[in-house]
């Protein structure tokens, strides 16, 4: 019984603190907004959801642009193409408004016919964010 009840009290507070970090009352790290930027970007960029990975990026910039380039070259095909794009941070630097996250970056590229090879491509990255009303963006 005494086991049940330190279970049911576990919960609660889990569904508590879980609630906290939902509704934004317990603030996140700027390192951890940087990484979900970060992963939402790639994970846009993924999905072709153009529109969505742009407005991770200030605008004009050259991520901004990055995205448009890579939406240009899709489109080019008539046929489906498939993206994959993960990055994983080695390493940030935040000096004030600014930061500068190294990293490596892998991609795979898949265009489904056979006529066209796919292409998968790794390497180091450097990508800089810049805070603006409490909001990190790419550039």
């Amino acid at each position: 019984m005494v086991e049940k009840k330190h279970f049911s009290y576990n919960i609660i507070i889990l569904l508590i603190v879980l609630s906290l970090l939902l509704s934004g009352c317990i603030p996140l790290s700027d390192e951890a907004q940087i990484t979900y930027l970060i992963n939402r970007y790639y994970f846009a960029l993924s999905k072709q959801n153009w529109d969505k990975a742009r407005s991770y990026c200030l605008y004009n910039s050259d991520a901004y642009n990055d995205v448009t380039a890579i939406e240009n070259n899709i489109a080019q095909w008539s046929l489906e193409v498939t993206l994959d794009y993960s990055f994983y941070i080695q390493d940030m630097v935040i000096a004030g408004k600014y930061a500068t996250v190294n990293g490596i970056l892998s991609y795979s590229i898949t265009v489904n016919d056979d006529d066209e090879p796919s292409e998968e491509e790794s390497g180091e990255k450097i990508i800089n964010v810049e805070k603006i009303d409490n909001t990190w963006a790419l550039y």
